[in-house]
């Protein structure tokens, strides 16, 4: 999936119902069962296979920078990757 503007960001549900916005991210994509997220072709996080339900495309919150915060903060909560 590619996101083509910043009004738009990949949201992503885990495993047991958390979601969390990956505004700066440009694209995902699958292999494997895991969810491979990108930022310009550069790979940014792998989220293992089985820790995350469903993901799409939707608008970007209006503070991408602290969306990107918060993600990251419920990631580390959850005991996720960083």
């Amino acid at each position: 999936m590619h996101v083509e503007t910043r009004k738009d960001a990949i949201h992503i549900e885990d495993s047991v119902g958390n979601i969390t916005t990956r505004p700066h991210a440009s694209s995902c994509y699958t292999k494997d069962g895991a969810l491979v997220i990108c930022a310009y072709g550069n790979v940014q996080e792998v989220l293992a296979a089985g820790t995350w339900k469903r993901y799409w495309k939707a608008a970007a919150p209006v503070d991408a920078e602290a969306a990107t915060l918060l993600s990251l903060r419920s990631t580390a909560e959850i005991g996720g990757p960083l």
